[in-house]
C-alpha cells in the first residue's frame, strides 16, 4: 500500500472476501507495504484496504484460479471514513443447554 506520492503506509489492514462464500482472510502489510494471502480457493474476492487517515479502498471482481499468483498494488488517498452499521432483525435463539439438533 502506498500514498499519491509512493510512499508507504503504516499498519494498513487488508480483508480479502471470496464473494460466492462470504469467507474472509485479514492480512496486515509489512514494512515495506507488501501483504500475502496464500492458500485462497479459486473464486472471485473482493479486496478492502483500510488505514488510518485514508480513505477505503475496495477492489471488487478479482478472480483467483490454481496455481495463481497476483498482485494488486493499491495506491490509497488522503482523508478521514468513517461508517455506522445498524442491525436491524434479530439473532435467532439459541438452545444452550441440549446437544439435540433440530431444525425450527
Amino acid at each position: 500500500m502506498t500514498d499519491a506520492s509512493g510512499a508507504t503506509i503504516p499498519q494498513a489492514q487488508i480483508v480479502i472476501t471470496n464473494v460466492s462464500t462470504g469467507c474472509y482472510a485479514q492480512r496486515d502489510e509489512d514494512s515495506a507495504g507488501f501483504y500475502t494471502a496464500p492458500n485462497l480457493l479459486p473464486g472471485t474476492y473482493e479486496v478492502r484496504v483500510t488505514a488510518t487517515g485514508f480513505s477505503t479502498q475496495v477492489r471488487t471482481g478479482i478472480t483467483l484460479t490454481v496455481g495463481a499468483q497476483q498482485a494488486l498494488p493499491i495506491t490509497m488517498a488522503g482523508g478521514q471514513v468513517s461508517q455506522t452499521v445498524e442491525v436491524t432483525t434479530e439473532a435467532p435463539t439459541v438452545e444452550l443447554t441440549s446437544s439435540t439438533l433440530s431444525a425450527q
